[in-house]
């Protein structure tokens, strides 16, 4: 071993699941100051917030889930879909849904200024370039040489207080362009980045 924690971590990778899993800690006792890390699939279960065991140890662990978050520098061109999707279907939509959509305007694009019949290493180089160009609804859409998106912002995601009732709260936004981490100021000891 390297060195010593000073405290515990756990990364919990779940769906819903991971409200039995916080509400197994907090009943069993187990120390609050684990600091507990969550996968963009456990940010904003509705089950976690209705589960007050499992919601007051987030809380008091200082639950942080990632998600691919929205550039608001785009907000002019997702803000019109999320309110069509919304008409059409009377949810929100999700970021995914989102990423979705530029990865096919990309594909359509690429494919519709490219070469009849071109091979899959000239369509791969060429969508590339298309990407390197486009700037949708998640934002700018560049490729790094591992084809990861070279421009995006992470929203983390807590558990907070409201009104006497457990609530999702954005803490804090993490643009990869800049490497800045912009902390969202919540209600009065809501948010203890970890």
């Amino acid at each position: 071993m390297v060195g010593t924690l000073s405290q515990d971590n756990i990364y919990l990778i779940s769906y819903a699941d991971g409200t039995a899993f916080l509400d197994a800690l907090s009943k069993a006792g187990i120390n609050s100051r684990i600091k507990i890390y969550g996968a963009s699939a456990f940010a904003q279960s509705s089950s976690l917030t209705a589960n007050q065991s499992a919601a007051g140890f987030a809380e008091q662990s200082m639950l942080q889930c990632p998600v691919f978050g929205f550039d608001e520098e785009a907000a002019s061109i997702y803000n019109p879909i999320q309110i069509r999707i919304f008409n059409t279907i009377g949810s929100n939509v999700s970021i995914y849904a989102l990423a979705a959509y530029d990865i096919l305007w990309t594909t359509v694009i690429a494919r519709l200024t490219q070469e009849n019949n071109p091979d899959f290493a000239a369509f791969k180089a060429h969508f590339i370039e298309t990407a390197a160009g486009y700037y949708g609804a998640t934002g700018r859409t560049e490729l790094d040489t591992n084809g990861d998106r070279m421009h995006a912002i992470y929203d983390f995601w807590t558990i907070g207080n409201a009104n006497s009732k457990y609530v999702w709260q954005l803490s804090a936004k993490y643009n990869t362009t800049d490497k800045s981490l912009r902390r969202i100021h919540l209600n009065a000891g809501a948010f203890r980045l970890p």
